[in-house]
């Protein structure tokens, strides 16, 4: 559906909603939620790379480290899936 005309941003949404099959606010803020945990994951992981001095061979080690870290902060602040 494409609209061509301005619209409000309720309307955009509204819009954009029923192009994606209709996707509610929930499921929005869970897709949200799942980019900025990804996200954080990335950081976090740069950073234990970082303080090894980037040596290599040790990155899926440095994923699942910061996975476990920012789940364990995220489970704290209540916001775990």
């Amino acid at each position: 559906m494409n609209v061509d005309y301005k619209v409000k941003a309720d309307d955009k949404v509204k819009a954009d909603d029923e192009t994606r099959g209709g996707a509610t606010s929930t499921s929005r803020g869970l897709d949200r939620w799942h980019e900025n945990r990804q996200e954080l994951i990335a950081i976090t992981a740069y950073y234990l790379a970082e303080r090894r001095g980037f040596a290599p061979g040790h990155e899926l080690e440095d994923w699942l480290e910061a996975e476990f870290l920012v789940d364990h902060r995220l489970m704290g602040e209540g916001r775990a899936f």
